[in-house]
């Protein structure tokens, strides 16, 4: 709907009629300010009718829904930064003072520019719904007021602004000069340039809480997540030294670990990270190009890291899933290879410094899905982190691990125009959202929800550390959160559109696939596994979080990328193993031999098999050799023992592989002749068989022979064989 200012009817800004600022002791008047001040309604019959009709026109146009888009205004001329708003909380007494930076944007100079202090009189905010209105309006509204007072305005700036040129300011009225309401809540405050003092050029507001009395704290766990892109390529060899910067002083995880040490803070860390730290700190080399490296310059700093580290309290630490992984673009790929290879991943153990802490896992944007959370539950962790659920920020799920509500726009100013995101804004967005959570439960009776907040930039820790001493703010562990039995959940998801274009590319899901099936490969292939990588653990990085395109440029992930293909297909290639077998082999019999050697030219052992084809397995078959290990620059020399069923000649093939069987290296062709075994046993078998046959047909002629020459008749008429020397009966 559209905006409607909450604060008591106000004349339009044009028919005001202007005030000049009064004078202060000392300080000249500059002449260009034409600062209307805001005149209050007279009271009487016409201020009545006109409340009567602005209730009204409320009742007609107050239709529940969304609240609609802030449409705003043309680009703006002059950019606004702040750099401090102080202090970032006022009570009545204080006097609030600004300072930012002004540059003039567009192609002509800004004549006679002034820088004023601007507020809205209106209303203190008390209300989620009331800042939810003001940020979906124009920037223009509502339409308040600039401070006429001389600290509130610039009397030293220059007389033209060329363009791209800067000015430093600094601003400042008291509580009272504000003429802010009475009561507690957060006040809109802002800087107005004008040009010539007659046209706004710019703008940028912010919120500030005043606040006088007493409210309920809101428990408030903040949880620092300490991770980085990933760049280890090798031991002691990093694709960039990306990483050791942010481990000095000042540097990103140098600020978050000083953080993750402060009371009450929880923190979670990347084991992955904790592994390419303690490369680091014994001393390392950067990827100059393909074949030259520099000594990495940040090893004492990754050194100091790692004892920092040590020192964390334990008791509020968790683990990060290794590499920190984007899960909802993993479970949203249905690869049941890189899911298996996800859950395998996150595994209890060969944690180093991380060993023994929970597991605790988020997603990169707050969203979570049906299939991210099947992906997650599987990985057993100690709690599940989402953004956007509704109600308390713990939800209980039976025999499962609680859900926990992050606030995700906690870091997040809405209040327009751009720049809207300077430090002083995130610190008066924070401490605004955590403010209005106490006035709404004291309103309410009712003690206030806690509030879970993710931490990980230098940015957000320093806004987090603003609100340490709110007096409506008590900090809690994150363990303390998970002891609360909360509130049962109602499986309510909040899963991201379609497409959305910030997970991760496909190609690099395809590409991490690829690279897990063949890290298993390797790991078979070489006889210590221990030289291989971790498929599972190198599959989860290759899919982390990190490479998406909003935090990580494509050539980052090749940097990471390239070194491992390389070695990989290197590898299996069999670039750097021979397999040597004669062309031709003859067989002599129906089972033959020869000989097959195999040369390792790698730097490392390989246990291997060599396997065989035959483009007639029926006529001739020929078994694997199985179990090679062969020692780097050694050559092994095996037997084939081929098996013939029939004659003739047959085409086989010879190839590496590994124990599973997957091939890798050249392919030889060998032609084995079978024809000779079939035609030599057959001239044996025909040429018996004649010898057989001959030899019984003359052995029965020359029998019959004899017997017919040496027979004699007995008296009574039979017959008596004639017996020979040398003869057995």
């Amino acid at each position: 709907m559209p905006y409607l200012p909450p604060a008591r009817p106000r004349l339009p800004h044009a028919s005001r009629p202007a005030r000049l600022p009064a004078r202060r002791a000392g300080r000249p008047y500059d002449e260009r300010v034409s600062a209307p001040t805001r005149r209050r309604p007279r009271a009487g019959v016409a201020g009545a009718l006109l409340l009567a009709l602005l209730a009204t026109l409320l009742c007609l146009v107050a239709v529940p829904g969304p609240p609609a888009a802030a449409v705003e205004p043309e680009p703006q001329d002059v950019s606004i930064t702040l750099t401090e708003v102080s202090p970032a909380t006022l009570d009545r007494e204080d006097t609030l003072t600004v300072r930012g930076t002004a540059t003039n944007l567009r192609q002509t100079p800004v004549v006679q520019p002034q820088l004023l202090l601007w507020r809205d009189q209106g209303t203190l905010y008390t209300d989620p719904a009331q800042l939810a209105d003001l940020a979906a309006a124009p920037s223009t509204l509502p339409v308040g007021a600039r401070v006429l007072v001389e600290s509130a305005f610039t009397q030293d700036l220059p007389a033209s602004l060329e363009p791209g040129q800067s000015v430093d300011f600094e601003l400042s009225a008291t509580v009272e000069e504000l003429g802010l309401p009475p009561g507690d809540g957060a006040a809109l405050v802002g800087v107005q340039a004008r040009e010539a003092a007659s046209t706004t050029v710019g703008r940028v507001r912010t919120l500030v809480p005043l606040v006088t009395e007493e409210h309920p704290p809101v428990p408030v766990a903040t949880v620092v997540t300490l991770s980085a892109a990933p760049t280890r390529v090798a031991a002691d060899l990093v694709a960039d030294d990306s990483l050791g910067e942010q481990l000095g002083t000042g540097g990103r995880l140098a600020v978050l670990l000083d953080r993750a040490a402060r009371p009450g803070v929880s923190w979670a860390v990347d084991p992955g990270l904790l592994l390419e730290v303690t490369d680091l700190a014994d001393g390392y080399q950067v990827r100059a190009g393909p074949d030259e490296t520099t000594p990495g310059a940040h090893a004492e700093a990754a050194a100091r890291w790692l004892t920092a580290f040590d020192e964390l309290p334990r008791e509020r630490g968790f683990r990060l899933p290794w590499g920190d992984p984007d899960l909802l673009s993993v479970a949203g790929s249905d690869s049941e290879v890189l899911l298996g290879a996800v859950v395998a991943a996150q595994r209890s153990t060969e944690l180093g410094a991380a060993d023994g802490l929970p597991l605790l896992t988020a997603t990169a944007d707050g969203t979570l899905d049906a299939a991210t959370l099947d992906l997650v539950d599987a990985m057993d962790p100690a709690a599940v982190l989402t953004g956007g659920a509704d109600g308390s920020a713990v939800a209980s799920r039976p025999d499962a691990p609680h859900v926990l509500d992050v606030d995700t726009a906690a870091f997040t100013p809405v209040l327009g125009p751009d720049p809207r995101t300077s430090p002083p804004q995130v610190v008066g967005h924070l401490t605004t959202r955590t403010l209005l959570a106490s006035l709404a439960a004291d309103a309410g009776g009712a003690d206030p929800a806690p509030e879970l907040r993710l931490v990980d930039t230098v940015e957000q820790a320093a806004a987090d550390a603003a609100t340490d001493d709110l007096a409506w703010q008590t900090r809690v562990g994150l363990p303390e959160l998970l002891a609360d039995p909360g509130t049962g959940w109602d499986g309510r998801l909040d899963p991201p559109p379609a497409g959305a274009p910030d997970q991760l590319d496909p190609a690099v899901l395809e590409s991490a696939a690829t690279l897990h099936e063949d890290l298993r490969a390797a790991r078979e292939l070489l006889s210590d596994p221990a030289q291989a990588a971790d498929a599972d653990r190198e599959t989860s990085t290759a899919v982390s979080s990190w490479w998406r395109a909003d935090r990580t440029s494509a050539g980052a992930r090749e940097a990471w990328l390239a070194p491992r293909t390389h070695r990989l297909e290197r590898l299996l290639s069999g670039e750097g193993m021979r397999l040597t077998v004669a062309d031709n082999v003859a067989m002599s019999a129906r089972s033959g031999q020869f000989p097959v050697s195999i040369t390792n030219r790698l730097d490392r052992a390989v246990r291997v098999q060599v396997v065989f084809t035959t483009d007639n397995r029926a006529r001739l078959d020929i078994p694997a050799i199985t179990g090679l290990e062969v020692r780097p620059g050694q050559t092994v020399t095996a037997t084939a023992a081929p098996r013939a069923r029939a004659n003739g000649s047959v085409k086989a093939v010879a190839q590496l592989a590994t124990a599973s069987g997957r091939p890798f290296g050249t392919p030889q062709e060998i032609t084995i002749e079978a024809s000779e075994i079939g035609r030599a046993g057959w001239v044996i078998v025909i040429g018996s068989g004649i010898v057989l046959v001959g030899g019984t047909v003359l052995r029965v002629r020359q029998v019959r022979r004899q017997q017919a020459a040496g027979t004699t008749t007995d008296g009574d008429g039979t017959t008596a064989p004639v017996h020979q020397e040398g003869t057995h009966r």
